[in-house]
């Protein structure tokens, strides 16, 4: 059972966008003992220190992640490029470039809280410039985005990589909602109509409904005194 835990540690540490907490460790292994989720990450720990493993499991304030050994590092790095960024914080860096210049708190509402780490980090970095802009910051790109993807501009970015980080536009789901108001628009307008018809038909139904019963009131008077005269007129023969 122990190693079977220990398997899927391993699995949960590789496809973890970010560090893990020990909190979400205990839950992905099912367990209800920090202590027990400690014992298996410093066995697993251990296991990784030996020579013939080429990853290590490395503590952050965040929480913990896998990583290639920095012996290794240079010798596969061109396999997969950017990997000292993680999946988490490219997420974030390619909304950013894609909407730059950017209110950081458009960032946090796509990205949650986590954003502000990211930010914080992308800017110790270099990737972002951060200006302070009343209760929030506008951040914008650096030269040395450009130079660390190769790229020359930001525009060639939004033609080319952003759409393959799937990146998201600030403003897109209003611009949608717009549109899609405009599109049910004709047909408010079309119900609206049909109510004024419907309204006025029901109108000219009450008219006629009063005016059949006038004329049957007087009908019914002229019956009235119809009979009141017939008697009369036999008493006077």
């Amino acid at each position: 059972m122990e190693d079977e835990k220990k398997a899927r540690l391993e699995a949960a540490l590789y496809l973890a966008e970010e560090p893990l907490e020990r909190k979400e460790i205990a839950d992905v292994l099912n367990l209800g003992s920090i202590g027990f989720v400690d014992m298996l990450i410093e066995e697993f720990i251990e296991e990784l220190q030996t020579e013939d493993r080429g990853l290590e499991v490395i503590e952050t304030n965040q929480g913990y992640e896998l990583k290639v050994k920095n012996s290794h590092i240079e010798h596969v790095d061109h396999l997969a490029p950017h990997q000292d960024l993680n999946k988490g914080q490219l997420r974030t860096l390619s909304i950013i470039a894609y909407n730059a210049p950017v209110e950081q708190t458009d960032i946090v509402e796509i990205r949650g809280n986590r954003a502000y780490q990211h930010i914080k980090e992308l800017v110790n970095r270099g990737f972002l410039d951060k200006e302070k802009d009343g209760r929030t910051a506008i951040l914008s790109m650096t030269d040395f985005f450009l130079d660390y993807f190769n790229i020359e501009s930001l525009e060639e970015f939004k033609r080319g990589l952003g759409e393959d980080l799937d990146t998201e536009v600030i403003g897109a789901d209003e611009e949608r909602i717009e549109d899609e108001e405009k599109e049910v628009e004709p047909e408010d307008e079309g119900l609206e109509d049909k109510e004024g018809e419907d309204s006025e038909n029901d109108d000219f139904e009450d008219v006629e409904e009063i005016d059949h019963e006038e004329t049957q009131d007087q009908m019914d008077e002229e019956d009235e005194e119809e009979t009141k005269t017939f008697p009369d007129k036999n008493k006077l023969l």
